[in-house]
């Protein structure tokens, strides 16, 4: 005579259990795909403000005159090594993956860079829409 070994009941249970796991596993997915499609966003965004934040400096650099970026050419050079060492410290610094320090290097890129056109407002010609 055959035994039936374990009964319906608890065949029922270990098949809620393992649609449980599925679901669980499935619902983890989604959520970490969210976070990565989140902290792409934030990235671009912070790309986007950093290169907005170029264009800017790069235009204060063209106003000023030729007598004045001489003048400033080797503390330009200083900043521009000083503030790439400082953001590329505070991403390293920074915890999460590659992305996440992505975004903090970009974020530090464009406030220095911000700060640094304000800077260069003091050596704008007269009149020139400072």
């Amino acid at each position: 005579m055959l035994t039936v070994v374990g009964t319906s009941a608890e065949d029922g249970q270990e098949g809620r259990a393992l649609e449980h796991f599925q679901d669980n596993q499935t619902q983890d997915q989604e959520q970490e795909s969210q976070q990565q499609q989140a902290s792409q966003l934030a990235l671009a965004k912070a790309k986007k403000a950093e290169q907005s934040a170029n264009e800017a400096l790069s235009a204060r650099w063209d106003a000023i005159t030729p007598d004045a970026r001489a003048q400033v050419l080797q503390s330009q050079r200083v900043w521009i090594n000083d503030e790439t060492a400082d953001c590329n410290k505070q991403a390293d610094a920074a915890s999460g993956d590659d992305v996440a320090k992505d975004t903090v290097r970009a974020k530090c890129d464009t406030v220095a860079t911000q700060a640094r056109t304000q800077w260069l407002k003091q050596y704008l010609p007269p009149g020139a829409g400072r």
